[in-house]
């Protein structure tokens, strides 16, 4: 075990930082967190940083959806070699009132440029922190309306 520590700082603003996912991908870290004005608030976004090997900065990218709460971003490489991003957004009306929840992923073949996001699973379903094994993902699934139930969903 290395007994070498670092500690880098990635943001310094007033901004809700929080509920970060970190991944190791074409020999760089990608970090992941979602960026919003408090704990609970509309106007969640995802920020992508990238990293390189002594902790400087590379890349820094947003993304947003209109009228969506992005939050809880996680990331995973797939075993075709493409990075996965998973985020859950809840989804308001002009008036700011939560209309409904939907969980979104978005593919990179280069840690760079992302597809769109796109639904994943069914309305109000919270897919939180999906894992690999071989060809096949699980991941907790959060229902969060009209009750809560935990399932384990697995792709086939």
């Amino acid at each position: 075990m290395s007994t070498k520590k670092q500690l880098w700082r990635l943001t310094q603003d007033n901004k809700h930082n929080a509920f970060g996912d970190l991944v190791v991908f074409a020999d760089q870290l990608i970090c992941c967190f979602r960026r919003a004005s408090a704990h609970v608030s509309p106007d969640g976004v995802v920020r992508l940083l990238t990293i390189n090997p002594q902790g400087a900065i590379l890349r820094v990218a947003t993304i947003c959806l209109p009228n969506i709460d992005l939050r809880d971003p996680k990331l995973s490489v797939m075993p075709d070699g493409r990075l996965m991003l998973l985020v859950y957004g809840r989804h308001f009306d002009a008036n700011q009132k939560h209309l409904y929840s939907q969980s979104y992923v978005a593919f990179s073949h280069d840690g760079i440029s992302f597809s769109a996001l796109r639904p994943l699973a069914k309305r109000n379903w919270w897919l939180w922190r999906l894992r690999w094994d071989k060809q096949q993902a699980a991941d907790l699934l959060i229902t969060v309306a009209p009750s809560k139930w935990i399932f384990i969903w697995v792709t086939h």
